[in-house]
């Protein structure tokens, strides 16, 4: 046997392992599982996201337009704390020390996990 034809035959060996691996996470409910699977119910009853368990900030999901307020058409980046070095950015390195300027909040975008000040 050539080194190629071993090579095909172990990729091949190895795709079913995972394929098999998946059918049984699967089978077994495992492999839905997901931290954020929670974070995209909404209220029931509403169309309002929990609040983020990090900051306390309110949410919204874009992938839901039901849930994103209005304002976020004149949505901000927050400022980074001390830790970004106040440096203005969506992807905040520590969430819990972002600033927004007056008469905005801050609010998280549950889809992409990344931050943003709307006008209140």
């Amino acid at each position: 046997m050539k080194k190629e034809e071993k090579n095909v035959l172990m990729g091949g060996a190895l795709a079913a392992l995972a394929l098999g691996l998946m059918y049984l996470l699967s089978k077994g409910g495992l492999l839905h599982a997901s931290v954020s699977a929670d974070l995209l119910q909404p209220v029931p009853g509403t169309n309002v996201l929990p609040a983020d368990k990090l900051t306390g900030a309110p949410q919204y999901d874009s992938r839901s337009p039901a849930t994103v307020p209005e304002s976020e058409a004149f949505a901000i980046a927050p400022i980074d704390g001390p830790l970004g070095q106040g440096q203005v950015t969506s992807s905040l390195i520590d969430p819990t020390r972002a600033t927004c300027p007056l008469n905005y909040v801050l609010w998280k975008n549950a889809a992409d996990g990344k931050y943003w000040c709307l006008p209140q």
